[in-house]
């Protein structure tokens, strides 16, 4: 017997001590719920958790992105139900007013209301926010850039795509103008044989007897409002005698004609305008550049009404730009034409990340919704022929409301199925995260069991063999 090596101590020793390493992690475990609580438990198995745990939290955070990009999209859709309540408004209103049974007055209040509807439309477009951000004012949709300040591309479909497009202009269209061919001679009141009626446009002026200068014109410039012309002198003020008269219409294109005509010849010459003038109305005059490559296709199909400038093509494509007044010198400038480049960028529209990764993304575009994108800025009910009128400009700007909030309904429901389908994700990634990471508590507690039972054994048979060496005493009794 050997009593400096007790080598059943030692046996017992090293065997509790592993038992005693066992039950520690095992306790780790059922006292954190993980069954990798560091790398060296398993070092591929948390790699593999780490990227899990990672797709997860992105997938939440997607599927809350998700949820605000419905917001967005639902704060954005009442407002245009608002605007397309005002427009129906509006369009009954021209209905109305294109009955002849109303007067000026009744036209008056009409375009009064008009008048306000328009300017709320604007209003909802320029405040309409979610966060800080403006949905309505064109912030939200592509950009689109031209190389002239005297032009603008107003509105464009979804099927344009990026890149450069070119627009040849030879003129641009200019208000309509009549200026009279001789100076005014009415030093004095309009005498009985002087007396007559005066029509701008088919809106009527009676010149009575004993009207001066002033009155004529003052009926003028009341009877031109009605029908969107100016009435001023060839120096851009007020009538008086030795100057003309100048008729300018506050539109442009072939459908705004400038008519002036007076039924008595000798009043006529009195103001120095003829009994009958009449100019007809021009669009501006444009041609594509087409390609096969980029830009506009050879089947693309360019009108003109005035100065706004509409390219259609298959596929739904659509391309509107205003052109000025102003571009008229480059246009010189260039021997007869002038070259407009479009630019269409892919920036401008709100990307809303639905993806835990790089690139997964959503685009939201919503174009601007003011009058003016509408078609609907100069709309005068003054008249019954300018009414008529106005009741196709506003079916058409009802037209692209309701296809804006069809576009974004439908954006609508894809956000709703992107956070179906992020919910899925995540609840199968959570899965597969489990399955590595959580600790199975009632296996683990069985091991748990074996090891305690083991660790107190271990314990007693460490107490056993340090008491063998005592009975060596025996020997030397």
């Amino acid at each position: 017997m050997r009593i400096n090596c007790n080598m059943s101590a030692i046996l017992a020793n090293n065997y509790l001590q592993t038992t005693q390493s066992k039950l520690q992690a095992s306790i780790e475990r059922l006292s954190s719920g993980y069954k990798i609580n560091r790398a060296a438990d398993n070092a591929a198995g948390l790699a593999i958790a780490n990227k899990m745990n990672t797709q997860i939290r992105g997938l939440n955070r997607a599927n809350q992105n998700a949820s605000d990009g419905i917001s967005v999209v639902e704060t954005a859709e009442g407002a245009l139900a608002e605007i397309n309540s005002m427009l129906q408004r509006m369009r009954e209103l021209a209905v109305q007013a294109s009955n002849g049974s109303y007067t000026a007055d009744d036209r008056e209040a009409l375009q009064q209301e008009v008048d306000e509807l328009s300017t709320e439309i604007d209003r909802i477009a320029k405040d309409t926010e979610f966060n800080k951000k403006c949905l309505l004012d064109g912030s939200l949709s592509q950009r689109a850039y031209t190389d002239s300040i005297y032009s603008s591309v107003m509105d464009f479909s979804t099927t344009v795509n990026t890149g450069t497009y070119e627009i040849t202009v030879t003129a641009v269209a200019v208000k309509e103008k009549v200026t009279g061919d001789n100076l005014v001679s009415l030093g004095t009141a309009v005498s009985g044989s002087e007396t007559g009626t005066i029509s701008i446009n088919g809106q009527k002026c009676a010149i009575n007897e004993g009207d001066t200068l002033e009155d004529i014109y003052e009926k003028l410039v009341e009877v031109g409002n009605l029908v969107q012309v100016e009435v001023t002198s060839n120096n851009g003020d007020s009538i008086s005698v030795g100057e003309s008269f100048v008729f300018t219409s506050g539109n442009y294109g072939s459908s705004k004609n400038v008519e002036i005509t007076c039924d008595n010849a000798l009043l006529a010459q009195k103001l120095g305008i003829d009994t009958t003038t009449k100019v007809e109305g021009e669009d501006a005059k444009v041609a594509l550049v087409t390609s096969t490559t980029e830009g506009f296709r050879a089947t693309a199909v360019v009108s003109c009404d005035g100065n706004r400038v509409t390219v259609t093509d298959n596929s739904q494509f659509k391309m509107v730009v205003d052109i000025e007044e102003g571009l008229q010198a480059a246009i010189t400038a260039g021997g007869g034409s002038t070259t407009l480049n479009i630019d269409v960028t892919d920036i401008g529209t709100m990307s809303l990340q639905v993806g835990a990764n790089e690139g997964q993304v959503i685009e939201i575009r919503i174009p601007e919704i003011s009058t003016k994108a509408l078609g609907i800025n100069n709309i005068n009910l003054l008249n019954p022929d300018d009414s008529g009128e106005a009741i196709s400009y506003i079916d058409k700007a009802l037209e692209k409301i309701t296809s804006i909030r069809g576009e974004i309904g439908a954006c609508q429901n894809r956000l709703e199925h992107a956070i179906e389908n992020l919910q899925v994700m995540e609840e199968n990634v959570t899965n597969a995260y489990s399955r590595i990471m959580d600790t199975d508590m009632a296996e683990e507690m069985t091991n748990y069991t074996q090891l305690n039972v083991l660790s107190q054994a271990g314990m007693a048979m460490l107490t056993q063999a340090n008491e063998l060496p005592q009975q060596v005493l025996q020997l030397l009794q």
